[in-house]
């Protein structure tokens, strides 16, 4: 079981390779995935594989996460790389080696109170001690420790439970308070005409980086264009975690507040234009490789 859970972190993060995204599917952070949206685009069919798997079940965004923790740790100016990346380094030996402690403890908890409320409350105090434990004792981002406490947790038998118990909490407490200090931080008085041009530049640039790369990299993979482009144009929305990157990156101080509009822009942009870009491929092209 060890091995399996070791083996289930180093999966986790290098899957990357294979060229796609995924937002990690765990009940502390809100799920803004590419699945909501074609579940609401494509409600009388199911997706088809391969590109199901592709979009529906795709890799972690584990490398931005960690570049985001090697960024923020510079923050200090008196930081030096070989420290950053030392922290890190131990921040994930110190997570393979207590996560495979807390899933055995967590495994014996579920295996003797199955679907009770404790294995809920018990999952989001670990996220919320991992992610603790993370920024104050390693200098790590706080989200990679709540990602670290997802995957332990999702080994469980009980995963699902513990979502779907947690999902009331994100939709009723944790997102309100979320995006709301989203809100309290988007500074609209210094937009102007520069800061208004360069967000459509920062949104064309995320939109047609994702339908490119992606893109490319399916029909690469050996999958057909059409095929290819859906995938590209699948993954062009934005959720929360380019949200807390960016509010990671304003709060160390270094993004100025003006071009935090630009991340909600794009955001927005791409939640409403996804959808209805693949209904249009899906009946242009509805065969699949």
């Amino acid at each position: 079981r060890e091995a399996g859970l070791i083996q289930h972190l180093i999966q986790r993060l290098t899957d990357f390779a294979d060229g796609l995204i995924d937002i990690p599917n765990n009940p502390w952070i809100l799920d803004i995935e590419i699945p909501n949206l074609l579940s609401a685009v494509l409600p009388s069919q199911d997706l088809p594989d391969p590109i199901h798997h592709s979009l529906v079940h795709p890799v972690e965004i584990v490398i931005g996460i960690i570049v985001l923790t090697i960024v923020i740790g510079f923050k200090d100016p008196d930081a030096d790389i070989v420290s950053v990346i030392l922290h890190t380094v131990l921040f994930f030996v110190f997570a393979i080696g207590v996560g495979i402690i807390i899933y055995k403890v967590f495994k014996r908890i579920d295996k003797r109170y199955p679907h009770t409320r404790r294995i809920p409350i018990l999952g989001l105090a670990l996220a919320f001690s991992m992610a603790f434990v993370a920024d104050y004792y390693f200098s790590v981002a706080d989200i990679t420790g709540a990602y670290i406490a997802g995957v332990i947790l999702s080994s469980l038998d009980d995963s699902d439970y513990i979502s779907r118990k947690m999902d009331i909490n994100s939709y009723m407490l944790f997102g309100p308070v979320f995006f709301c200090s989203i809100g309290l931080q988007t500074n609209v008085k210094n937009l102007d005409m520069t800061i208004l041009i360069f967000s459509l530049c920062f949104v064309a640039v995320g939109l047609l980086s994702k339908v490119l790369g992606c893109g490319l990299m399916s029909k690469i993979l050996g999958y057909r264009w059409g095929d290819s482009f859906k995938i590209g144009v699948g993954m062009m929305t934005r959720g929360e975690v380019a949200l807390i990157v960016a509010q990671r990156g304003l709060a160390a101080g270094m993004m100025n507040e003006a071009y935090f509009t630009a991340v909600i822009l794009l955001i927005i942009v791409s939640s409403i234009v996804t959808p209805i870009i693949l209904k249009i491929l899906y009946d242009r092209y509805p065969e699949t490789a």
